[in-house]
């Protein structure tokens, strides 16, 4: 509540006026008394924003016209586009409204500011503290995925993905998010897949390492993302058994896909 602490001598019109002016700016200041991030903490956080609308369980709109892409996690689609949505779609949409619609977050960027659809790239926190992202990893309403370089919480995501993969949860109780197996690849099954088969051959060359499965599929690193594979044993993967993520793309009859991070592959 405002009171009047001071006094303007002989003018207690202008007194009340600018008694009244304070009280309105500093009602008008926005309040940040966010808590300490209690789950893949940060320092601080960049900015704050309120969210009006949620598109799906990795996407949503803040009142100042700003879509966000939730870094690190990949939700089931909506295909709003189509007449179904992937299984534990609407409720991952859900459950990402229950918690942030109409409520004021903390945002942190990292080096990519924005993705390939002008969305902007950010980690989302709760009043609380709680880490959205690893809230709908934990709950196995999303994926983990690893994009460089924003890798800053890729342990901390993986974790609780880990947490919903052991118990079963969400997206990993459901026969659709199961890999499919190289040999059954078609041209219907592109864009973001969990895929397995037996790896043929690794080749390195001077602008990608190139990975190949027996069936249909070959894996791409890229010169930019190589470092991040610095201590990964190549040479272990031969005739072994793996499980990757990430978007597959076919062209002239071939399937292929981007590896980034060493996250996305899985070994048996």
């Amino acid at each position: 509540m405002c009171t009047n602490g001071f006094t303007i001598v002989g003018f207690p019109f202008l007194e009340k006026l600018l008694v009244l002016f304070l009280c309105t700016l500093i009602t008008a200041l926005p309040s940040h008394s966010f808590a300490k991030p209690t789950t893949c903490s940060f320092k601080k956080f960049d900015t704050y924003g309120r969210v009006t609308k949620v598109y799906d369980g990795d996407t949503i709109k803040l009142a100042n016209g700003h879509k966000i892409r939730l870094i690190g996690v990949n939700a089931p689609e909506m295909n709003y586009d189509k007449s179904t949505p992937e299984p534990y779609a609407k409720k991952a949409k859900q459950f990402l409204s229950g918690k942030v619609l109409n409520q004021k977050i903390g945002l942190i960027f990292e080096a990519d500011k924005k993705d390939q659809y002008k969305r902007k790239l950010a980690h989302v926190f709760l009043n609380d503290g709680t880490n959205i992202q690893y809230s709908l990893l934990e709950k196995g309403y999303a994926s983990n995925i690893a994009i460089p370089p924003n890798l800053s919480q890729q342990k901390c995501y993986h974790a609780a993905e880990q947490i919903a993969k052991k118990s079963h949860k969400g997206i990993w109780q459901s026969s659709y998010f199961k890999p499919i197996k190289t040999t059954q690849l078609n041209k219907n099954q592109t864009g973001y897949k969990r895929i397995t088969g037996k790896i043929k051959s690794v080749e390195r060359f001077k602008r990608h390492i190139t990975i190949t499965f027996i069936d249909k599929l070959t894996l791409r690193i890229h010169k930019n993302n190589t470092s991040y594979f610095d201590e990964f044993n190549f040479k272990n993967l031969i005739n072994k058994k793996v499980t990757v993520n990430g978007w597959v793309k076919m062209k002239n009859k071939k399937f292929t896909m981007d590896l980034k991070h060493p996250s996305a592959i899985e070994v048996e």
